[in-house]
């Protein structure tokens, strides 16, 4: 039986040296990929809630905005890996990126606009690492309802002056997840009765009930008459 104990000897000797020098399997890295700045036509935006896994945390729903893009200027802001720009986000294709809220909240984007950013890669497989940021507005279209909002900002532009709300209104802006105008504007006003001011103040009106109330204004408004 000589043969075989040998025979066993080699074989836990050839197992021995595999562990030691292959060791256990470790993961690649994901390569590294550029930042790139893109030109591009919005084919379609909605807002999506994910339920992300439990990665170093409980798992919880994140939103943000799935937008598929048709790509016609690319150009390379940091070089990064193999791949080039050209390569990721070849012009004349559509490629699908997202656009967390904070970004979107920025501006309005919709359908069929002409926008221009940055995407790049981050490398977190919840979200598959495509993120669209930096976004700049290159050509407007009639978004529908807008000539309406239009109109009803002219309307609450007049009703606030009439009202002596405010004495000059420098910007009305819709909030679609409120559903209210906020309106930023000045009011002239004396401080301790005497020193001539402006304070700059921010009113909402929500357009159920035409209520208009004060959301900001400075802390010492308090001191004017």
């Amino acid at each position: 039986m000589d043969w075989l104990e040998k025979l066993f000897k080699k074989i836990l000797f050839a197992s021995i040296l595999f562990f030691v020098f292959a060791g256990p399997t470790k993961a690649v890295p994901a390569a590294p990929n550029p930042t790139c700045e893109i030109e591009a036509e919005i084919q379609m935006i909605e807002k999506v809630k994910k339920l992300t896994p439990p990665l170093n945390a409980p798992a919880r729903e994140v939103e943000y905005y799935s937008v598929n893009l048709k790509i016609t200027k690319v150009s390379m802001l940091k070089e990064a890996g193999s791949s080039s720009c050209d390569d990721r986000y070849p012009v004349g294709s559509e490629k699908e990126t997202m656009l967390f809220p904070n970004e979107y909240d920025k501006t309005t984007l919709i359908k069929g606009q002409k926008i221009k950013g940055n995407v790049h890669y981050q490398g977190d497989e919840r979200f598959a690492g495509i993120f669209l940021s930096d976004v700049v507005v290159l050509s407007e279209i009639q978004a529908p309802g807008l000539e309406k909002k239009n109109t009803e900002s002219s309307e609450i532009s007049k009703k606030i002056l009439e009202q002596k709300k405010l004495d000059s209104i420098s910007n009305i802006s819709w909030n679609s997840e409120r559903k209210t105008y906020q309106i930023q504007g000045t009011k002239k006003g004396k401080l301790f009765f005497v020193i001539p001011v402006n304070l700059k103040i921010q009113l909402e009106e929500e357009t159920n009930t035409g209520t208009i109330q004060i959301k900001k204004k400075p802390w010492w408004s308090f001191l004017v008459r």
